[in-house]
């Protein structure tokens, strides 16, 4: 997601990356409302949904500098990580009253709108150019990066223990 962010205009990435979320959702509910829901689906559209959602939190993430100002970035953060807290421990709440009241297809019928919904918003954002840069093929920066993190042992590891953090604490519907 980073070497898109760097080199695209980040908002049409963010919205791009938004809405091909909401089309996963679409298909997830579309699938529920099969009499034989397909298991590989919902595979498929869930490392849709991850990979799409990642592009776009990516992008977000670097545009956030442009939206709030340098000086404002420790209070952004702070703010991003209360309404991730927040939503980790609601989210589930929701999610299973949904459930329990409309149904699968129903929640990601809602699940899509509200995806959708999100867009709106995001609309307003000024546009997000990439900084300037050298123009050197996008897998050689990716290479150059994961050539970084084997070089630096610090890190490395740090982030591949945010990876493995990440990877058995996120639950996405």
């Amino acid at each position: 997601g980073g070497v898109l962010a760097d080199r695209y205009e980040r908002k049409k990435v963010i919205l791009l990356a938004r809405g091909t979320c909401g089309i996963g959702f679409i298909g997830l509910c579309l699938n529920a409302l099969l009499p034989e829901p397909s298991l590989l689906a919902i595979y498929l559209l869930g490392l849709w949904d991850g990979f799409f959602a990642s592009l776009g939190v990516t992008a977000l993430l670097a545009a956030t500098p442009a939206l709030v100002g340098r000086e404002n970035l420790m209070q952004a953060g702070a703010i991003t990580m209360l309404t991730v807290r927040l939503g980790s421990v609601i989210s589930p709440m929701i999610g299973g009253l949904l459930l329990a009241t409309g149904g699968v297809a129903w929640n990601y019928g809602l699940a899509a709108a509200g995806t959708f919904i999100t867009l709106l918003p995001l609309l307003s954002l000024p546009a997000l150019p990439p900084p300037p840069q050298p123009r050197e093929h996008p897998l050689k920066s990716l290479l150059a990066g994961f050539r970084f993190l084997l070089a630096s042992p610090l890190v490395g590891g740090i982030a591949l223990l945010g990876g493995l953090l990440t990877m058995a604490s996120a639950v996405r519907v």
